[in-house]
């Protein structure tokens, strides 16, 4: 089977920062959108399928709908998706997922394997994601520190931990 080469492309972040938005904010527009990426409309609206096929492929416990904007009363609003989210956002599950998509949506998975507070080694991630080495590992923990807010660190045990920063 061919498998796509990256893990770090521009969708994987993508989707890593709308699904750390919405945990937060429990709803994203397109102009949040846009301050969180620097992308256009096309780029949303392409991102939020990706999204809610990612929230569906992983099994992840949130739900997404569009919204209407406050003041708006009666208006659709296409630009606005609402997302909720059960008390455990963070639990996935990536047994029996296409390797093409599992690449895709590798930054959220490893992100979310941190949260859980789950071994984070390339060993641990070689056993996901097909064809991942240890360039790719270095890469992928590389561009999740551009995204993310929280510390992350190696622990005594080699594994990658985060910490919040408040």
């Amino acid at each position: 089977m061919t498998y796509q080469n990256e893990y770090n492309t521009r969708t994987s972040q993508s989707l890593l920062q709308i699904f750390m938005y919405t945990i937060d904010k429990n709803q994203i527009t397109y102009n949040e959108y846009y301050e969180l990426t620097g992308l256009n409309r096309a780029d949303f609206t392409r991102t939020m399928t990706q999204f809610k096929q990612m929230l569906n492929t992983l099994n992840i416990k949130m739900n997404i709908s569009p919204g209407t904007l406050p003041g708006e009363l009666n208006q659709f609003e296409p630009n606005l998706y609402v997302i909720n989210h059960l008390n455990e956002p963070y639990y996935l599950e990536y047994e029996n997922v296409d390797p093409n998509e599992l690449r895709k949506y590798s930054m959220v998975i490893v992100y979310c394997f941190l949260k859980l507070k789950k071994y984070v080694t390339l060993k641990s991630l070689s056993r996901i994601f097909p064809n991942f080495t240890k360039q790719r590992f270095s890469k992928l923990i590389s561009k999740m520190k551009e995204v993310i807010s929280e510390d992350v660190f190696k622990n005594e045990l080699k594994s990658y931990i985060i910490e919040d920063v408040d």
